[in-house]
């Protein structure tokens, strides 16, 4: 593994002992996810954190908006531009 080379993708700098540690966590990472791998989800119901809203994961499509009467109802025209409402407030 070609630590050095890592490193220069990623941006970052590390000592030499840290460049020692580096390989066995990346192997225990890729190690971790080979396991993820066979694991059979197909039939399994997925659960996301609570402050995420929903708890439970759905799969229903939602229902599309009518881009139109969305436009309509939170801008404004002026001329051939859309005025919305100020995102972040200073």
């Amino acid at each position: 593994m070609h630590i050095d080379y890592l490193c220069q993708l990623a941006h970052i700098e590390l000592n030499e002992k840290e460049k020692q540690i580096i390989p066995k966590n990346i192997n225990q990472i890729i190690e971790f996810f080979n396991k993820i791998q066979e694991l059979d989800i197909k039939e399994e119901e997925y659960y996301y954190p609570s402050h995420l809203g929903q708890t439970k994961y759905n799969q229903t499509p939602k229902n599309e908006i009518d881009f139109e009467e969305f436009i309509n109802e939170n801008s404004k025209r002026e001329g051939n531009y859309f005025k919305i409402p100020p995102i972040l407030k200073t």
